[in-house]
């Protein structure tokens, strides 16, 4: 059996990526996660699935599906039209990149990058220096402070770190088979992609309240500098 895709990138970071379901029940090999801004993003894409074909990539905002705006619908609303449909399934997407965030991997030799710090800041004293290192490490402690409960998730539970299988773990894992193969394929088993997530009740759930599972089956590390 063939699946066809098609697609096409168009202006300001907007990706429209066409595929052909060959039939109602046929997996489109994507999983989308609300945020709560409202936003619907790309949570994981399932290697050798429809979309893995195209250029939509983890993380990305989806902004419409066959016509149908995302952003404020209900989860199951936009994973109810990607699962009744029969033919041609249409996702928008646009990709979206955190201030703090770099690309990635990175090309080129990183020495030769152009610097984001004025001239005027490179020139100073080691007595300044050292004045805002401890200035830096004063602000780092105040920002250790834990964060608002996620909305819906009962009180009492402790922050930690979530490690799970994204994009900078495929990113990894791809470049690996290209020099040791299989050796590469066990990074699956310690992924490198992390965000905060929130553990009560024998429960994880990410920092919009949507559950990511239960504490035995997924990677949650307590946070010490979190809860404090």
């Amino acid at each position: 059996m063939s699946y066809t895709s098609l697609t096409k990138t168009v202006t300001k970071g907007t990706i429209t990526a066409t595929v052909t379901k060959p039939k109602q029940d046929a997996p489109v090999g994507v999983v989308l996660e609300r945020q709560s801004d409202g936003s619907i993003r790309i949570k994981r894409i399932t290697p050798g699935g429809l979309v893995a074909a195209t250029d939509l990539k983890v993380g990305m905002e989806v902004v419409s599906v066959n016509n149908v705006q995302c952003r404020g619908r209900p989860l199951d609303t936009i994973t109810g039209v990607i699962e009744d449909t029969d033919s041609t399934l249409c996702i928008v997407g646009e990709k979206v990149i955190p201030p703090s965030s770099m690309t990635y991997p990175f090309t080129g030799d990183p020495t030769q990058a152009p610097s984001l710090v004025p001239k005027a800041l490179k020139v100073e004293s080691s007595s300044s220096s050292s004045s805002s290192s401890s200035s830096s490490s004063s602000s780092s402690s105040s920002l250790k402070t834990p964060p608002p409960i996620p909305p819906g998730v009962p009180d009492g539970g402790i922050w930690g770190e979530h490690a799970y299988i994204g994009e900078k773990t495929y990113v990894i894992v791809c470049l690996g088979c290209m020099m040791v193969t299989f050796p590469s394929l066990l990074f699956f088993l310690c992924p490198r992609d992390k965000r905060q997530a929130y553990s009560v009740n024998d429960k994880v759930y990410d920092t919009s309240g949507e559950l990511i599972g239960h504490k035995g089956s997924v990677n949650f590390v307590p946070s010490l500098s979190m809860n404090r």
